[in-house]
């Protein structure tokens, strides 16, 4: 198939008296010839008239004028610089954006496939040159961009509730770079066709996920994305320019998840020259047929979330699909219908609602809000670009996501190959990186500024086990333990920073019995009330849980199902639900910015009266009034977003040996990772090698242990009772010990009844 560099070759003759009328002045021949090219005149088609003339300028003395942003060429492989700064001037703004290289867009291990008809996919081997940038603007510190550079300043700039989308103009040779600059209007509504959610892949299924605050920490969303055949014969570029500019309209997508201390990297891109599936006009089946394709083609490739941008158009004008709260499971992924291939911003846009979508978000209702206090990202049946910002409903769905670990995928970051000295985060091919060089004679004089290699003798140059440029020993504690249901950790003497932060495995015994460890914390419910009230504050009593919650109002509920309306818990999920308490102070001690709405009941019960006292929800406290996940709400169970869940249906893979009841061999703790925790003495990994030079010192910790299976090792008891712990390895060890006592005891009296009839026979003989 012959692959046409280019677009169509339209002429609009009515674009000839509208420009004709908007230029003026003894410099604007040069210009008015420039927007006779084919190409400009289809692109203000499409875009229409609202644009003005601008001409942007790169701030760097060496570079004169030059927009290009190309640095040099290493082993073959262009370049851009990391950072730097443009001019543009309009009508109504003086611009000056400082950019910065989106460095996590995608990695140099970016799969490239193109599937034509009848053969093999071909695999591009070439990386796209990464021109694609972020940026921020002075003076308007809400304000954002995103640009690519490779030819001219093309991008998108969100300010002031505005939407201004640049465009370089094509067939310029002119010192000036003439660009275009649209101010966004447009009556196109986006039309999802997700509607509620889908069925939760991570039902009864926890992953790992980082106890530091998840607001703060990076997330990358690494993603596939495929083009089908109308798509591409849409386009009507050469295969390699489709990839291109698929890449850009990703980092539009990436510039809104900013704000949530998350980049979306592209780390697959296939193209579908001729399809490989059957794209239905139902949006609904398609979606089904992607997800089946997906999972046989794609996730074989790391990859968190696959989405398909197709060219058709959908019955009842349905512009995207998605399954819900799926990120990270092979069921993440999502359908967008492109209709206009000049305005990427409205691709990127509905990619950017679909995978909310994955995250767990649903649509915004109308007690949803915006920072900018327009539209929504999740928003449906609005305009495109009211919404560029994400509510707080959204936010709230994507952390509570987070929170419940269904997004460990999200943590990992994408592997990237380009290094850059000097941005202050170590990359490939660096042993250190200190930032610009007055910034490491202050804080890392282990680490070469202008090399980022370790100065002669070091070992190390940042963490908690590197002091003075060595590393600390073994026995060096980096991280104490928080509580009984964490581990501590020691320096490795191999590394500058401490080891992973551990704990103990889901459902691991705390508290004599009284509660099962999760995330490295031992939820009970008399300390989430002593949180509350005060440290004499107490768990209800029984009858305020199965009595107040079940009957779903502010009060006593198992919170919102997901029509955002108060859901009554069942009796058998009643200790989910609102936290009842007793006693304490007579208001809530925590001390919060916001007020806290409480009530307090009298209720007869059994024949006593009891207190329950609850926070109640309101529109800015939706969860704080509820049992904590991981809270023991039975024998071998514990609650799960306000559902008492059995521990058997929550624990995931298993430690060594835990299949022969001897977990870690008797001589450790199963971690959060199903690895062994080694008592002091003990090391392997299963704890079975005794370690005579042992240099921990006393940090032996008491083993909790509970059957892989899910089945009880510890006598039964209700609710609230301690379970009493049995010790597999000894079991196994008196049970051997006493049938070796028994052969023992077999084998004498065998020996005695032979002597004896010994004896017997000469003593007969004898007499005779």
């Amino acid at each position: 198939m012959h692959w046409k560099l280019g677009c169509h070759n339209m002429y609009f003759l009515l674009f000839f008296i509208v420009l004709d009328k908007c230029l003026a002045g003894p410099g604007d021949a040069g210009l008015r010839v420039l927007l006779q090219n084919p190409y400009n005149q289809e692109l203000i088609t499409h875009l229409g008239t609202r644009y003005e003339i601008v001409n942007p300028i790169q701030i760097r003395q060496e570079w004169g004028r030059r927009l290009s942003t190309r640095a040099t060429t290493v082993n073959g492989t262009v370049t851009h610089l990391p950072h730097t700064s443009l001019f543009i001037e309009t009508y109504e703004y003086k611009l000056h954006l400082d950019l910065v290289l989106n460095k996590n867009l995608f990695p140099q291990t970016l799969v490239q496939f193109i599937y034509e008809k009848g053969g093999p996919p071909l695999a591009l081997q070439e990386i796209p040159e990464n021109c694609y940038y972020h940026a921020t603007i002075r003076n308007f510190p809400d304000a954002s961009a995103a640009f690519s550079t490779c030819n001219g300043i093309k991008g998108i700039i969100l300010l002031e509730n505005k939407v201004f989308l640049l465009q370089p103009l094509q067939g310029n040779h002119s010192d000036n770079h003439p660009h275009l600059l649209y101010h966004i209007t447009t009556d196109q509504f986006l039309n999802c066709a997700t509607t509620k959610d889908a069925d939760n892949p991570h039902e009864n299924m926890f992953r790992f996920i980082p106890k530091e605050n998840i607001l703060q920490r990076n997330k990358f969303i690494e993603i596939a994305v495929v083009i089908d055949q109308i798509l591409f014969e849409r386009y009507n570029l050469h295969p390699t320019e489709v990839i291109t500019s698929t890449i850009e309209m990703v980092n539009y997508a990436d510039l809104f998840y900013r704000p949530l201390s998350t980049s979306i990297s592209v780390v697959f891109i296939e193209i579908w020259i001729d399809d490989q599936m059957i794209i239905d006009a139902d949006i609904s089946k398609s979606l089904k047929d992607f997800e089946e394709y997906s999972d046989r083609r794609i996730k074989r490739i790391s990859v968190d979330a696959a989405h398909l941008l197709s060219g058709l158009h959908f019955k009842a004008s349905r512009k995207g699909l998605a399954n819900v709260d799926t990120i990270c499971t092979a069921k993440a992924v999502g359908i967008t219908s492109v209709t206009d291939v000049y305005q990427f911003h409205i691709t990127a846009l509905i990619l950017a609602h679909l995978i909310g979508h994955n995250l767990g978000m649903v649509h915004d209702h109308a007690d949803c809000a915006c920072s900018n206090n327009k539209q929504c990202i999740m928003s449906n049946n609005i305009p495109y670009f009211q919404s560029t910002v994400f509510s707080n409903c959204s936010i709230q769905k994507y952390y509570e996501t987070l929170d419940k670990g269904y997004g460990a995928c999200l943590f990992n970051r994408p592997s990237m190959r380009m290094s850059i000295c000097g941005n202050s985060i170590v990359e490939e091919s660096e042993e250190c990186d200190c930032g610009p060089p007055e910034e490491c004679a202050k804080h890392n004089p282990c680490c070469d500024p202008v090399t980022c290699k370790l100065i002669k003798h070091a070992e190390c140059s940042t963490g908690v086990c590197c002091k003075k440029c060595k590393l600390l020993s073994s026995d060096f504690l980096c991280r104490p333990s928080k509580g009984e249901c964490d581990i501590p950790e020691f320096c490795n003497g191999i590394e500058g920073e401490c080891p992973p932060d551990l704990f103990k495995k889901n459902g691991a015994i705390c508290s004599g019995g009284l509660g099962y460890c999760f995330q490295g914390d031992c939820p009970l419910l008399k300390r989430q009330c002593q949180d509350i009230w005060g440290e004499s504050a107490e768990s209800a009593n029984a009858a305020c849980y199965e009595k107040l919650n079940v009957l779903g109002t502010p009060n006593g509920n198992c919170g919102f199902d997901n029509r955002g309306e108060i859901q009554k818990c069942t009796i058998e999920d009643s200790y989910c639900g609102s936290l009842q308490c007793s006693e304490g102070e007579k208001t809530p001690i925590a001390k919060e910015v916001l007020p806290i709405d409480f009530v307090v009941y009298k209720m007869n019960a059994e024949g006593s009266v009891h207190e329950c006292k609850t926070r109640t929800f309101s529109s800015f406290d939706l969860m704080h009034g509820l049992v904590k996940d991981g809270t023991k709400c039975g024998f071998q169970k514990m609650c799960l977003n306000q559902t008492c869940s059995s521990i058997r249906n929550i624990i995931t893979g298993k430690c060594p040996l835990e299949e022969f009841q001897a977990t870690c061999s008797g001589h450790g703790t199963c971690t959060n990772i199903n690895t062994c925790y080694c008592e002091e003495g003990w090391k392997g990994y299963d704890c079975s090698t005794v370690d005579e030079e042992s240099l921990r010192g006393s940090t032996k910790s008491n083993t909790d242990y509970y059957d892989s299976t899910g089945e009880s090792l510890l006598e039964n008891s209700q609710y609230g009772e301690n379970e009493l712990q049995l010790n597999p390895n000894l079991a196994i060890t008196v049970l051997a010990g006493c049938v070796i006592i028994g052969l023992l005891l077999v084998v004498v009296a065998v020996m005695f009844i032979f002597y004896r009839n010994l004896w017997t026979t000469k003593s007969s003989t004898t007499r005779r």
